[in-house]
């Protein structure tokens, strides 16, 4: 067996075995140091395309549970959180990336919890739920939650980049902004040509957004004194 060879700064020489190996607890050579750009690629390039093995996954599952894990018993400050809020909303992923979501999940078989679950819904759907109130949801809201109303928003987002046309920031709570206002022009609710993509301050800076387009018009068409006129259009706002 080879014997221990070690270089002047104390670290093993190369092709040199350790007899006793380290002891358990002991503190490492190179703890503290950073390692350098050169060094992080190398270990990138070397662990692509490896997979660990499902015994490997479960005992690096293990080792980080409970009281193991580092972040034990601790919590983020409000700051940190903030910051990672700020950082997850303005996280933008690629098509290419939503795709492969998708198509990692196509014939995953539901838990049997999650299964009951959908069931439990569907039979509380409607009439058939307790909170049932007769069926007095605005048409409006109705089609704002359907699947029509989400793939129009999604395909704005994607047509224009996720990216602000007024301001031009990338990013960040957007909102598919109706051009002629959702409620006067119903024929063109799913009109793309009629679309288009705001951050939030830009878009409640719009003269549609909220009832604005409703108390204008109705304001225009019944000829109110001016201060009266004026105490509707600053109501609208805030509404």
């Amino acid at each position: 067996m080879d014997t221990i060879k070690r270089k002047p700064n104390g670290q093993f020489a190369k092709g040199s075995i350790p007899i006793a190996g380290f002891k358990k607890g002991r503190t490492t050579w190179n703890k503290g140091i950073p390692f350098s750009e050169e060094t992080k690629k190398k270990m990138s390039e070397a662990k692509k395309g490896k997979k660990l093995s499902e015994e490997h996954k479960k005992k690096l599952s293990e080792i980080r549970q409970g009281e193991n894990n580092s972040f034990y018993g601790k919590k983020h400050t409000p700051e940190t959180i903030a910051k990672i809020k700020k950082s997850r909303s303005e996280q933008v992923f690629s098509k290419e990336t939503r795709e492969n979501w998708s198509l990692n999940r196509k014939g995953r078989k539901l838990s049997l919890t999650t299964q009951q679950r959908i069931d439990r819904g569907n039979k509380q759907k409607g009439e058939k739920s307790h909170f049932w109130k007769g069926g007095i949801t605005p048409i409006n809201k109705k089609i704002r939650m359907s699947l029509r109303y989400k793939l129009w928003r999604e395909t704005i987002f994607e047509r224009d980049n996720y990216t602000c046309v007024l301001c031009g920031i990338r990013g960040g709570c957007l909102n598919a902004d109706h051009i002629k206002p959702f409620s006067l022009y119903p024929d063109l609710r799913f009109d793309l040509n009629n679309g288009r993509t705001l951050c939030k301050p830009c878009h409640l800076e719009t003269k549609t957004f909220g009832r604005r387009a409703i108390m204008e018009e109705q304001v225009e068409s019944l000829h109110f004194i001016p201060s009266l006129r004026i105490n509707l259009m600053s109501n609208a706002q805030y509404n």
